[in-house]
């Protein structure tokens, strides 16, 4: 049947339509939709990998500088640690060395001397290695040591009332610094022995630093020191070494007989070869303890032996020797003065004037006598008295000056008898001193008084 055109051309072009629909519709069914370039699927993995290899870049660093670190601080720290020890070292026995020379200085000018001590060290670079604790350093006073002289007889009469031959003992200390390292293990104790030497105490030997000159020719110095010290810090510390007995007084001594010469005793650590180098230029080889007889040439030790820990120095005989003997102390600064019981006792008085002089009758003659410790030094401040069964005295009581002396003034009495019957009359003066346990040690004075009449 045919339609109508106006119904067939609508028919038509819905035929069209539908046919354009249907063909449109399976030609979208064939497009998939994408999204945008920008986050299309293909790029996402290439970002994802890119902040992996980043992040594990970070992280190879941080072991890397985390390994270099382990190997900084356990090779390059301890380098740091071993320097900063071994520098201290030197910087302490370089101190030790001055308190060495402090001992000599005191000991000749009788003043107080001080010396600072760097007991310990800071470690540098902290902010980058771990340390251990920072090195510290301990010092203290050693053992007490016998110092001792022998067969020495004083040439004055007064003086070898005590100086008799007999053995004179004193007791001396040492002092010793030890460090506390941790890396430099093989560093030496410093000590100054307590016969003056100072040496590095290294873990196989023994090795001389300096040394006092104890014997110089016929002068033998002899210093015996004291105190009781202990510190252990890091921090600096002043250390003083103060006179307790130091003089320019010598007393000349001799032996008596050939069988007995002038001994010297001390207790000691280093060798006998040891010592035999620091009095190399003293020993005379020509002459030994069998045969000590002088031969008047510039060297005065006849031997030098060592048993067990004991040194002995031998002198040759029928020479005079000028003695010096002096105490020191040892103290922290901060210490308060020591002890009385450090100070030498007062032992004996000796005359300074004539002890026969003349004096005319009614005149006056002044006395002088001396106070003295057991180093043969003088004393202060001691009480002396005087007296005679005629005459007088105008002060029979005075205290010994800083030199030790004491002056009296003793008026001689008027003789009765004639010249014709006597010119002359002796009286005795006696001054003393009390020590101990009311011991007297005396001093007589031997005073002739001359007649003036005729």
């Amino acid at each position: 049947m045919t339609l109508p055109w106006p119904l067939q051309h609508r028919n038509d072009r819905k035929a069209r339509t539908s046919d354009t629909e249907t063909e449109m519709s399976k030609h979208d069914r064939s497009i998939e939709l994408r999204p945008p370039a920008l986050f299309s699927e293909d790029k996402r993995p290439q970002e994802a990998s890119r902040g992996q290899v980043v992040m594990l870049g970070i992280v190879l660093l941080a072991l890397i500088l985390a390994a270099v670190y382990a190997i900084a601080q356990s090779t390059v720290a301890p380098q740091v640690r071993e320097t900063t020890e071994y520098n201290h070292a030197i910087d302490t026995l370089s101190d030790m060395q001055s308190l060495q020379v402090d001992t000599i200085s005191a000991a000749d000018t009788g003043s107080l001397q001080g010396s600072i001590v760097k007991m310990g060290a800071t470690y540098p670079f902290k902010f980058l290695f771990i340390h251990s604790t920072d090195p510290t350093g301990t010092i203290k006073t050693t053992e007490s040591k016998p110092l001792s002289i022998e067969n020495a007889v004083a040439r004055d009469n007064e003086t070898a009332d005590y100086i008799d031959g007999r053995e004179l003992v004193y007791q001396s200390v040492g002092l010793r610094y030890s460090p506390d390292y941790s890396e430099y293990r093989s560093a030496p104790d410093l000590e100054i022995t307590p016969s003056g030497v100072l040496y590095a105490d290294h873990p196989s030997t023994r090795k001389v630093i300096n040394e006092p000159a104890i014997v110089d020719g016929r002068t033998i110095s002899l210093t015996a020191t004291d105190g009781e010290l202990y510190s252990s810090q890091g921090l600096p510390q002043m250390m003083h070494v103060m006179p307790l007995s130091t003089s320019s007084t010598t007393v000349r001594v001799t032996n008596e007989t050939d069988a007995s010469p002038v001994t010297v005793t001390m207790d000691t650590e280093l060798n006998l070869s040891t010592w035999r180098q620091i009095l190399k230029g003293e020993i005379d080889s020509d002459t030994s303890r069998t045969n000590p007889r002088s031969d008047s040439d510039s060297q005065y030790i006849a031997e030098v032996d060592k048993s067990g820990e004991t040194l002995e120095l031998v002198f040759e005989t029928g020479e005079s020797y000028l003695l010096e003997l002096s105490k020191l102390g040892f103290k922290r600064a901060s210490q308060p003065t020591l002890s009385e019981a450090s100070q030498p006792n007062v032992t004996y008085l000796t005359a300074e004037s004539d002890q026969d002089p003349t004096v005319v009758e009614n005149n006056t003659v002044e006395l002088a006598v001396e106070v003295r410790d057991s180093m043969n030094n003088p004393v202060s401040d001691v009480k002396v008295s005087a007296s005679a069964p005629a005459g007088d005295i105008s002060r029979p009581a005075k205290l010994s000056g800083t030199d030790g002396e004491v002056r009296f003034e003793y008026t001689a009495p008027e003789i009765i008898a004639d010249t014709s019957v006597k010119d002359s009359e002796t009286y005795q003066v006696t001054t003393q001193i009390g020590v101990g346990s009311g011991t007297q040690v005396v001093v007589v004075f031997e005073v002739q008084v001359q007649n003036s009449y005729n």
